[in-house]
């Protein structure tokens, strides 16, 4: 009997894992509706309004815009010349576009794309000798930062009109909550800090060529006035919903519940060992699960942390640079087995600490050019790379935009912003785009689901790789910014629960 049974419950266990073996964590179908509700709002973009499109960090809002926003526009309203506007070159210049519009190509479209690079911008002569050479049914691609677009969007506007593209263009905003406060009046509701000489630049020059293009703006986090009828001004139209929690189980990574600390009493040395020994823990954890289910390298992960730190400030002590720089550098004993890299990314440059045999050491210049570490998009593919030292990166104004690291897996925060609107309320706009640094998927699951035949193996494993938790300090401004976050994204226990409902069929 008993042999009968085990038998039994292999066979329900196999059955379960090919149901799980059959999902995967980037079907279309929240992109999909996204389109949907786009195709539906088409008409009322026509010269007076901004579209936006709202979805959450890692569903695919840069593959949504080449590979389906654009096709839809062409047909649609016959667009032939896209803008891709975004707030930093490293925004424009990634691989992925590339490969979006190769895809465009592959589908059959005729499509030209003028791409700026970290290195080089794209001149208004390249873009007006693209233009005039153009074939009538070719797309037009171009990839500039908000600081070309501002300070050229006149010569923009005369070469829409002298190529006869009126409502045959589409500008898309990239971060599109990035310098979109319409009037400084709104700017304190809008990100919770008074600025008396904002003058909404960016937003008046996209205003200025509604009447010649389609704009649309794409973000994870819109301002208030992107989503608020009521507040604001009336030139900026939702064109979607929200996509539901139930739509992002498996296209987000489900979090772990938080760990807020007493920042103020523990201090930054405290707060950063402690935060090592969790992430060091959790990769012996995966480690060791990784050799237990014999699971190939593809499969074994190198978990990362990101860690926010303090702005400098003159004659203030603050849980800074200077003050992590002192840290580091001062005799502190650290566990043995602790053997990683560490980098310091800030706008004056990079600096790299090695944590090897119970020292740390700052490497030097030779040092950090022999180990490949020249500059923050390299730190960036050490991180991706799981043969490669470096595990943790320290950012100061980075971390809003831009580090899209899988396995970015722990992420700690070293600050309380101040941002609070008017009424006293905290603004958790930054606190937001931090959290969602980490929600990228770090293994695909149908990468993951093939080498498993028990569904509780399976869900461990998925766990400990495809989950986030954050480290952050205990405060009304983390508080809310955690209700806010868990509100819209999925914790793992949900993602092992939508497995329970698989198992059950």
């Amino acid at each position: 009997m008993r042999k009968r049974e085990k038998t039994i419950n292999l066979k329900k266990g196999k059955k379960v894992m090919n149901n799980i073996k059959q999902l995967t964590n980037y079907d279309d179908g929240v992109l999909d509706n996204m389109m949907g509700e786009l195709k539906n709002n088409i008409h009322t973009l026509q010269g007076h309004t901004i579209g936006v499109l709202q979805a959450p960090t890692g569903v695919g809002k840069t593959h949504s815009s080449i590979r389906k926003i654009i096709p839809l526009m062409y047909h649609q309203t016959g667009v032939r010349f896209v803008l891709y506007v975004a707030p930093q070159k490293g925004l424009i210049g990634r691989s992925s576009l590339s490969n979006h519009i190769r895809s465009l190509k592959k589908k059959g479209h005729l499509v030209s794309e003028l791409i700026s690079t970290v290195k080089s911008n794209v001149t208004i002569g390249d873009i007006e000798t693209q233009l005039m050479n153009r074939d009538d049914e070719e797309i037009i691609i171009v990839t500039m930062t908000d600081s070309f677009f501002n300070k050229n969007v006149d010569l923009i506007e005369t070469l829409i009109i002298g190529n006869t593209l009126q409502m045959k263009t589409l500008v898309l905003l990239d971060e599109a909550h990035y310098g979109m406060v319409s009037h400084k009046d709104f700017y304190e509701y809008s990100l919770g800090s008074k600025n008396p000489e904002y003058n909404a630049v960016k937003f008046n020059n996209v205003v200025s060529i509604l009447d010649v293009s389609y704009i649309i703006g794409l973000t994870a986090t819109p301002i208030k006035e992107q989503i608020e009828e009521s507040f604001g001004t009336d030139k900026y139209l939702p064109l979607n919903t929200y996509p539901s929690k139930d739509k992002l189980i498996l296209r987000t990574a489900g979090y772990q519940e938080p760990i807020f600390y007493d920042w103020k009493n523990l201090g930054m040395e405290n707060s950063l060992m402690k935060f090592f020994g969790i992430v060091s823990s959790k990769q012996t954890q995966l480690d060791t699960q990784s050799d237990n289910f014999n699971l190939p390298d593809e499969c074994r992960v190198k978990l990362c942390g990101g860690i926010k730190i303090e702005t400098p400030y003159k004659d203030k002590d603050k849980d800074d640079k200077y003050k992590l720089i002192e840290i580091l550098n001062s005799d502190i004993s650290i566990p043995d087995e602790w053997d990683w890299d560490l980098c310091l990314d800030t706008s004056d440059g990079i600096s790299i600490w090695r944590f090897q045999d119970g020292e740390i050491n700052e490497l030097n210049k030779d040092d950090m050019r022999l180990s490949g570490y020249v500059d923050s998009d390299m730190l960036v593919n050490h991180l991706r790379n799981d043969t490669s030292r470096l595990k943790f990166m320290v950012v100061v104004n980075k971390g809003s935009m831009g580090l899209d690291i899988h396995n970015w897996n722990f992420g700690l925060s070293l600050r309380v912003p101040g941002t609070k609107d008017p009424d006293g309320v905290p603004v958790v706009l930054g606190g937001i785009q931090w959290c969602g640094r980490f929600v990228r998927i770090t293994l695909p699951i149908e990468s993951l689901s093939k080498y498993f035949d028990n569904i509780e193996d399976f869900k461990l494993y998925y766990s400990l790789v495809n989950s986030y938790q954050m480290m952050l300090p205990q405060s009304s401004y983390w508080r809310k910014t955690w209700e806010e976050v868990s509100n819209k994204i999925n914790s793992i226990d949900d993602v092992n629960k939508f497995f329970d409902t698989v198992e059950s069929k």
